[in-house]
C-alpha cells in the first residue's frame, strides 16, 4: 500500500454504475476530480478503485500516495413494472431456483425492511446502546476526504 493514501467514499446512480458516465470528487483545496467511467465497464456496489498520485504529498518521498475510492451504487427505491422487460433484455437472465429433493418442504416467505434496532444489531463492534460513530472500519492511519 502506498505510504500516504487518502480514502474517499462516494455514491453513484445505478445507470452510471452499469452504463458508464461521470462523477466528481470534491478534492483538497480548490480542486474537484472528474472521474469518467467507460460504457461497458460495470462498477459493482462497494467496488474499490484507485486514482494514482492523488494521495497525501510528503516531504520525505518524491511522489504522493494514491487516492482510494469506494464506490457505492444507489439502487432506486421503486421501479415501474413496465420497464422490467427492458431490464430483462439488457441484463443477464434471472438465476433459476435450485432443485430440491422430494423430502424438502418449500415455503414462500416475504422479505421485510428491518426496524432501526434490528439494523443496529447487524453492525459489527456495536454493543447494545453503543454509538455507531465510535466504530471505525478503517485503520486509524488513513485520511478521508468527504464531499
Amino acid at each position: 500500500m502506498p505510504r500516504f493514501p487518502l480514502w474517499h467514499e462516494t455514491e453513484i446512480d445505478l445507470l452510471t454504475a452499469l452504463g458508464g458516465g461521470s462523477f466528481a470528487i470534491l478534492y483538497l483545496g480548490d480542486r474537484a476530480l472528474i472521474v469518467n467511467l467507460l460504457p461497458g465497464g460495470v462498477i459493482k456496489h462497494g467496488a474499490l478503485r484507485i486514482v494514482q498520485g492523488q494521495g497525501m504529498p510528503s516531504s520525505q518521498h518524491d511522489e504522493p500516495g494514491d487516492l482510494y475510492v469506494r464506490i457505492n451504487a444507489a439502487f432506486p427505491q421503486h421501479i415501474e413494472p413496465s420497464v422490467i422487460p427492458l431490464l430483462e433484455k439488457a441484463l443477464s437472465p434471472r438465476r433459476p431456483l435450485p432443485q430440491f429433493g422430494k423430502t424438502i418442504r418449500l415455503e414462500a416467505v416475504e422479505l421485510l425492511e428491518p426496524r432501526a434496532r434490528q439494523r443496529m444489531a447487524t453492525k459489527p463492534g456495536i454493543e447494545d446502546g453503543g454509538d455507531e460513530d465510535d466504530v471505525s472500519m478503517e485503520p486509524p492511519t488513513q485520511l478521508r476526504i468527504n464531499q
